[in-house]
């Protein structure tokens, strides 16, 4: 394909990128089947590439990609609003923890203190029979 007819192509692809809500992006067409991707999103540069080798496989290339930009949006919103219930159910469940564990803790405080009494008898008779006990001098 000459020069002429790959910008005339290229100029048409960037009217369609504008025309499709996409007016600060800029489309390059580099016609190269040998790629392994047929399109090209560089995001933080607002271009598009596409390699295709054919001028109806690189429209075809181009409408994929002009959607693909158009949904990251929605994606970056869905993404957010999932973060968001997220949080929200974190602290929930948190909260849910909490309260059972200010539940639990004076079951737990008894089983502590009737432990630390039944050692303490256990110990009485241990202490009186080492006491009872002689030992040699």
């Amino acid at each position: 394909m000459e020069l002429k007819d790959k910008m005339a192509v290229e100029n048409e692809m960037n009217r369609a990128a504008r025309r499709m809500g996409l007016p600060r992006w800029k489309v390059v067409w580099s016609p190269e089947p040998a790629e392994k991707t047929r399109g090209l999103i560089l995001q933080d540069e607002r271009v598009i590439l596409i390699s295709d080798a054919d001028e109806e496989s690189a429209f075809d290339t181009l409408a994929h990609e002009i959607l693909e930009i158009r949904l990251h949006a929605m994606n970056k919103a869905k993404n957010a609003t999932i973060n968001a219930l997220l949080k929200a159910l974190e602290k929930i469940y948190y909260e849910e923890k909490e309260r059972e564990i200010d539940n639990l803790v004076p079951f737990v405080l008894k089983i502590m203190r009737d432990k630390k009494e039944k050692i303490e008898e256990e110990l009485v008779p241990f202490e009186e029979e080492v006491a009872a006990v002689k030992l040699p001098l």
